[in-house]
């Protein structure tokens, strides 16, 4: 299982049968500020702490969302997958595409899982919060 900051709440996912072997955790961006690069990287570490407790696996922090971070990682760990929750835009999303085939070369699938509630959402969310609340709202009732 691999963590980016696009998604932080690994335990909600739906993984079905899926056997979680180890989870990382790599932040996406670079060029931040200082308290913004520290806030992400307390909020990686937090979610990769929970998973890794959730799950009963071994975690370990990736310098970045890197395509040599992740092949490491899925070498280390004698991976065939790496399941990843799915991020729709940015920067996050640019690297996987990029890991992507990579470890497809390696024989190794990059596997993005998305919720429910989040398939459900998402189409709504185009104009910013204030246009999704109401959309929001329905979906929690």
């Amino acid at each position: 299982l691999l963590l980016s900051e696009d998604d932080l709440h690994p335990e909600s996912l739906a993984l079905g049968s899926t056997t979680i072997a180890a989870v990382a955790s790599a932040p996406a961006g670079d060029r931040r500020a200082d308290r913004v690069t520290a806030f992400t990287g307390a909020a990686l570490d937090d979610a990769r702490t929970r998973a890794a407790a959730h799950f009963g696996v071994p975690g370990a922090a990736l310098a970045g969302l890197t395509r040599a971070d992740v092949r490491e990682f899925a070498h280390a760990h004698d991976l065939r997958t790496v399941v990843v929750p799915h991020a729709p835009v940015g920067p996050a999303r640019a690297a996987l595409d990029a890991i992507a085939a990579d470890l497809a070369a390696d024989g190794v699938a990059l596997i993005p899982v998305r919720r429910a509630w989040d398939s459900a959402a998402w189409p709504a969310a185009r104009r910013g919060f204030f246009a999704f609340r109401d959309t929001a709202a329905a979906l929690i009732a």
